[in-house]
């Protein structure tokens, strides 16, 4: 069955991964997913500061009731057609795991934020996605996002 994803990823450990304890904590339920036929939750933790330069990591946690077919390779195809950048497959994490960045700018400020996610599929019925902003570099970054997934992964 469906675990929420604050409880897969709590305060505890959304402080390990931003270094801090975070300010804001936002709960969020897309009851049938896109399609109608999936269970989606996702958990995002902020930092204080400005919007534009608060560290950010979230949990998304989709559990699918038809078998997910795209294969890690199918999901980096899926992320190369969305322009995205720095994509590539991270092998022993999940069944398949996909890490790619992305920048936003701040509508006010202009300052570019560079966003890193790790996808994981979990057998045929769960992916999982990992998104984190704020770290010092995308290395840096991508180990956030595999330390959350090896956390998570056991309990689903």
């Amino acid at each position: 069955s469906a675990k929420n994803a604050c409880l897969l990823f709590t305060d505890a450990d959304a402080r390990e991964v931003l270094g801090e304890a975070a300010l804001k904590r936002e709960e969020t339920t897309i009851s049938n997913g896109e399609d109608g036929k999936s269970e989606v939750t996702r958990c995002a933790f902020t930092t204080n500061g400005p919007a534009s330069t608060a560290r950010v990591v979230s949990l998304m946690a989709r559990y699918s009731q038809e078998p997910i077919s795209e294969s890690g390779s199918d999901i980096v195809a899926d992320f190369k057609k969305n322009g995205y950048q720095n994509i590539r497959e991270i092998s022993g994490i999940g069944d398949a795991a996909v890490w790619t960045t992305w920048s936003s700018v701040h509508p006010s400020t202009h300052a570019t934020t560079i966003w890193g996610s790790l996808t994981v599929k979990k057998g045929n019925r769960i992916l999982l996605v990992i998104t984190v902003r704020g770290q010092p570099n995308e290395a840096t970054s991508m180990e956030k996002a595999k330390a959350v997934a090896l956390k998570v992964l056991p309990n689903l």
